[in-house]
């Protein structure tokens, strides 16, 4: 793997926007692999740099600006309060502000555009996220738009993307994760519960536990063994 070497770097203002290293500014950093025995060509000059430019493009800038302005102008006080001051949001603040999300078309932005992404660079991602953690807002719910959601729009069929894949992103349907069980929670192998295919319905019997938020959920989906002698 690379190795990196950072000079000239200090604790940057949450004015500062322009670094992509996270708080840093004036940073200029080296790879350093291209200088190792493993990269290095025959012959090659060890003391040559190969500097890169960290700064944000004006773009990057703007669009930073926009997820902050909108942050500002649209996450509820209560809620910002209430995640300032570490408690817990109820299930109508945090759906209410995916909705908000949602209504912007952020509410699934790493899906692919045909489902609702919105074909953002892996730069406007970072800075999303950090702009949400830092204000703060609610990050959008995982188990439905990064965990179920990118299965269902993978290998789902065009019937349940069309059933599923907005009803998740407007947080219609609240999922939850159905993995760890009495005895099975690290060691997923040694699930018990079990999936018997019954004409055109699956027959689930067993047990979960330790489902995050399943107090809030609608819908769950579950590890299960289809066959009991795998």
């Amino acid at each position: 793997p690379a190795s990196w070497a950072s000079t000239n770097c200090r604790r940057r203002s949450n004015s500062s926007p322009n670094c992509r290293a996270p708080r840093l500014e004036n940073c200029r950093v080296t790879n350093c692999a291209s200088n190792s025995p493993r990269h290095r060509k025959p012959n090659q000059s060890f003391n040559k740099e190969d500097p890169m430019d960290l700064a944000f493009t004006k773009e990057e800038i703007a669009f930073r600006e926009e997820v902050r302005e909108f942050f500002k102008n649209n996450v509820p006080p209560e809620t910002r309060r209430k995640l300032q001051e570490g408690r817990h949001l109820s299930k109508d603040e945090m759906v209410t502000w995916w909705r908000i999300l949602n209504k912007k078309g952020w509410g699934v932005t790493h899906w692919p555009k045909e489902f609702g992404g919105t074909g953002w660079t892996t730069v406007q991602h970072y800075i999303f996220n950090e702009e949400l953690q830092s204000y703060p807002a609610p990050q959008p719910l995982a188990f439905g738009v990064s965990m179920v959601g990118p299965v269902i729009y993978t290998f789902g069929n065009e019937k349940q993307k069309k059933e599923y894949l907005p009803r998740i992103a407007n947080v219609d349907d609240w999922w939850c994760q159905g993995f760890s069980e009495p005895g099975s929670g690290s060691d997923l192998a040694s699930l018990k519960t079990t999936a018997e295919r019954r004409g055109d319905k699956w027959i689930i019997n067993g047990q979960k536990t330790w489902t995050t938020l399943a107090q809030h959920a609608d819908m769950i989906f579950c590890l299960c063994r289809t066959d009991k002698n795998a």
